[in-house]
């Protein structure tokens, strides 16, 4: 199961189960420091010199060049040059800490999957009600890869509660809607910018709940949905071509054919889009794909490894598709 949940790995859950049914779960939300240690978050992650020993026994010495090692299994996550200083999970959680005990938020779940080289926090940040019927619970989510593929990053996703239905409100560049803090940064670099930042994740808040209501009350005609799920699955996999239109049975056209009819065919069933008033709207589309993305989507070696559907969500292409879908049904009622 290597990149994905591993025997070094742990997730923290409160209240409930989660949709991927892993984790530890606690009876009720609770905070950063605590959340680190029953996740098992409380390792270190250190920075070691390279060698190599030569067919003859001779020792070469690696230079400046370091490996990012995890300390309590000796598993070497990256390769880094001298002067690279990690950002400690420790660190992570005080950041989150620090956020919650400012507003009063607590820690929903917190894990790493890939044996350590992803890690996170999700912190709790209230309601909102699409229509009465139909709630979405907005949340903070604060990561990094120590395997150096992702930065520390705080943004904002949503679950839809009656689907579990996880979706990015805002997780784009340069507008106050995330924000990315490189590991070189100091620790008071590191607090400073996420005090800037924020009020960021409030107004997204507030303007996802504003969207949201836009989008439980403005029906969409069978033309404009299908444009929708047009518009998507092209922000998603790239435009298509003359050539995918002049091809019905090219690999293109049929995963766009294959993925639209079941988009359309959950945005049709009322057994998944439980929340009846906001049947057959903009919400209920943008909803439609969100659990494809989630739930139906095909996740390679699922089955081997269930948490794959969980990385795809948080940090892969489930994550990308449902900020396309998101974007794409803001425009669509703007």
């Amino acid at each position: 199961m290597a990149h994905r949940i591993e025997s070094s790995d742990h997730l923290m859950l409160a209240g409930q189960p989660a949709w991927h049914g892993l984790g530890t779960v606690l009876p009720e939300r609770t905070d950063a420091r605590t959340a680190l240690k029953v996740a098992k978050l409380d390792w270190q992650v250190e920075v070691a010199p390279i060698t190599a020993t030569l067919t003859n026994g001779a020792q070469v010495d690696g230079g400046d060049n370091r490996r990012v090692v995890r300390a309590d299994t000796g598993e070497a996550f990256a390769a880094c040059k001298d002067g690279y200083t990690p950002i400690q999970n420790s660190e992570i959680a005080e950041l989150a800490y620090e956020v919650s005990a400012q507003s009063e938020r607590a820690v929903e779940t917190a894990g790493s999957i890939r044996g350590g080289r992803r890690v996170w926090f999700l912190l709790d940040m209230g309601t909102i009600y699409a229509a009465a019927d139909d709630k979405v619970k907005p949340y903070l989510f604060i990561c990094a890869g120590h395997d150096l593929t992702l930065s520390l990053t705080l943004g904002s996703i949503a679950t839809r509660v009656v689907c579990a239905n996880t979706v990015a409100i805002a997780m784009r560049e340069m507008n106050g809607d995330s924000v990315k803090i490189k590991h070189t940064a100091s620790a008071a670099e590191r607090l400073t910018r996420v005090r800037e930042w924020l009020a960021g994740p409030t107004a997204s808040i507030k303007a996802y709940g504003e969207n949201a209501v836009r989008m439980a009350e403005q029906g969409v005609t069978d033309e404009q949905l299908q444009a929708y799920f047009t518009s998507v699955w092209q922000r998603a996999n790239g435009k298509l071509t003359a050539e995918d239109i002049k091809n019905p049975k090219s690999r293109r056209s049929q995963k766009y054919q294959g993925e639209v009819a079941q988009w359309l065919a959950n945005f049709r069933d009322d057994k998944r889009q439980t929340a009846q008033s906001t049947s057959g709207t903009v919400w209920a589309a943008l909803n439609a794909i969100t659990q494809y993305a989630n739930h139906e989507r095909t996740v390679r070696n699922e089955k081997q490894d269930a948490t794959r559907r969980l990385d795809s969500v948080l940090f892969g292409t489930a994550g990308d598709l449902n900020r396309a879908a998101y974007d794409a049904a803001v425009a669509l009622v703007a």
